[in-house]
């Protein structure tokens, strides 16, 4: 038997000698995953049992190998959802939030949404979990992600319907030119750049969720074309983008006939949030 004081000194010099940034603070969370019990709730001399000492190692050596500690715990935390994540699918962030928090405000009573790219089905589910009374649609390329996105279904209980295809193609006919929102955090990262972000997310985040074309904008140019065939008049466009892009892709917008554009701060008060309305019913592309 062994405390968690006892577990501390052996594993957090490991995470330590990986990089880790912050070696308690992970390793808190892996202690809460590998014995069930919350971070809030261990003490230093608490006893952990050999289970969960032996879980704790394992996940501290998954870790220190640079795979990201959401895919090593099994589960991310989005807005009020603890959700199931693994290899496959992108780990969603806080910072998307902000994405949700623009689409249900955009949304009527009754309303339908379709997310793209919907991975896990983050925002998915927190938009079904804040607005039970709109319909849920949410498309992905990946089969990988969606069978995450359908644990995720079953772990939460929220009605979400789950297509497997790009974009718009899997989705019911019925619901064309009906959208009241189309929203998506697509892949927007210029296909050369992967040198800047975290080696844990490059080597293991699948490429097709984060890598979009040389200039990272062929994803959310495609959306914002097809949606048009989508949303009803009057209806609202929200992506997420990358906080170099809202020029482009306002431009980008402006040709296609979308009004309205804006460019909002995310919670790290970046320009990651870009909304348009759609009004041009003689425009459909």
């Amino acid at each position: 038997m062994a405390t968690v004081s006892d577990v501390g000194r052996e594993l957090v010099p490991v995470l330590v000698s990986a990089g880790v940034v912050f070696p308690d603070d992970e390793l808190a969370l892996i202690l809460k995953a590998a014995s069930g019990l919350p971070a809030t709730a261990l003490t230093s001399n608490d006893v952990l049992g050999p289970r969960a000492v032996s879980e704790a190692r394992r996940m501290v050596r998954r870790r220190a190998a640079g795979e990201p500690l959401p895919y090593v715990m099994g589960t991310v935390e989005f807005r009020t959802l603890e959700l199931a994540i693994g290899p496959g699918a992108f780990i969603p962030r806080a910072m998307t939030g902000a994405v949700v928090d623009r689409a249900v405000a955009a949304l009527p009573p009754d309303g339908v949404i379709v997310d793209i790219g919907t991975g896990c089905g983050a925002i998915a589910f927190a938009i079904a979990a804040e607005r039970p009374d709109v319909q849920v649609l949410a498309s992905d390329i990946s089969d990988e992600a969606l069978k995450w996105a359908a644990e995720n279904r079953l772990r939460t209980g929220l009605e979400v319907g789950f297509f497997l295809g790009d974009l718009f193609e899997p989705f019911p006919v019925d619901v064309r030119g009906r959208v009241d929102v189309v929203v998506s955090n697509p892949p927007h990262v210029p296909a050369g750049a992967g040198s800047s972000l975290p080696r844990d997310v490059v080597d293991h985040e699948p490429g097709v969720a984060l890598f979009a074309g040389p200039d990272g904008l062929s994803i959310i140019n495609r959306i914002a074309a097809e949606a048009t065939n989508w949303l009803r008049p009057g209806g609202w466009l929200v992506s997420e983008l990358g906080d170099s892009q809202g020029e482009d892709v306002t431009r980008h917008l402006d040709s296609l006939g979308y009004s309205d554009i804006a460019v909002h701060l995310d919670d790290a008060s970046r320009r990651r949030v870009i909304e348009a309305q759609w009004k041009e019913v003689g425009r459909r592309l």
